[in-house]
């Protein structure tokens, strides 16, 4: 994940780690809430490594992350 500013500075970058991409890239939009952003990280195949994160929007730090299950 990267961040940069109004005039195309690199403020933060972020790597949540291997994500799979089923041949294709990731594709999941984040969202905005508060001074998080929140990311849908779903794994490919089996989703067992799946997980939502936040980070803070400032700084790119992990707020929190949990595991998703996907079925």
């Amino acid at each position: 994940m990267y961040c940069f500013d109004f005039e195309g500075a690199l403020v933060w970058k972020k790597s949540l780690g291997g994500i799979g991409t089923m041949g294709m890239g990731v594709g999941t939009s984040p969202v905005l809430y508060q001074n998080l952003l929140i990311l849908l990280c779903d794994q490919e195949f089996d989703g067992k490594d799946s997980f939502i994160a936040a980070l803070d929007k400032g700084t790119g730090n992990e707020v929190w992350r949990t595991k998703r299950q996907v079925e």
